[in-house]
């Protein structure tokens, strides 16, 4: 909830953060935070996925491939993947890596911070929250990715500054600061954090038209 604090959003936990909300919904948010498990596959990239909450009824999918973010239309100007190897994947003659990440570019987002290896929630978390800050501040993204992870080993000596824990980080794409007055005046964010027992934390700010 630290993001949705910082951000002044709406919270939903659990069944209200489904893989069929996300991706009725995704298109109408300017950044989206992706906290979850994720998983790679680099003998069938199209297959690698999000994890989401898995619905009540247990009719809908869990999972949120790569495959099925072909089929989106985003509008984001910031994606940020904080999960596990979500810009690794397999690698094509004349695609390069077919991840997670390159997914979002293909449904039209603008830039995209993801990982390359498997990262431990709880320190992914602080760097991620430190990364927010400041987008907050105006920082351009990956001035605020390099300040964040400075400020994360300023935090964090001795064995926690092992680059695994922070330099799994990267981000690509368009490095301009997020214009956090939007369109109209407004802007949005949705941020979807997942815990080892697959529970989904969704933070909102909707856009709203002017008046």
């Amino acid at each position: 909830t630290a993001v949705g604090d910082l951000f002044g959003g709406d919270v939903r936990i659990g069944d209200a953060a489904t893989a069929a909300g996300f991706l009725a919904s995704a298109g109408d948010y300017r950044i989206l935070h992706l906290a979850t498990h994720a998983q790679a596959r680099s003998t069938v990239g199209d297959l690698s996925y999000l994890a989401f909450s898995q619905p009540a009824d247990s009719s809908g999918e869990a999972f949120v491939y790569l495959r099925d973010l072909y089929l989106q239309r985003l509008r984001a100007e910031l994606v940020v993947l904080s999960a596990c190897e979500t810009s690794a994947g397999e690698y094509r003659m004349g695609e390069g890596m077919v991840s997670l990440a390159k997914g979002f570019f293909h449904a039209g987002v603008r830039s995209v911070v993801a990982t390359l290896w498997s990262v431990d929630d709880a320190k992914n978390a602080d760097l991620m929250l430190r990364f927010f800050q400041r987008i907050k501040k105006g920082d351009p993204k990956d001035a605020a990715l390099r300040t964040a992870k400075l400020n994360y080993l300023n935090a964090h000596p001795h064995d926690e500054a092992h680059p695994v824990y922070w330099a799994a980080a990267v981000a690509v794409g368009d490095m301009q600061p997020v214009d956090l007055n939007g369109v109209g005046g407004w802007w949005k964010l949705i941020a979807l954090a997942i815990v080892a027992a697959v529970i989904v934390q969704q933070v909102i700010r909707r856009l709203r038209p002017t008046k």
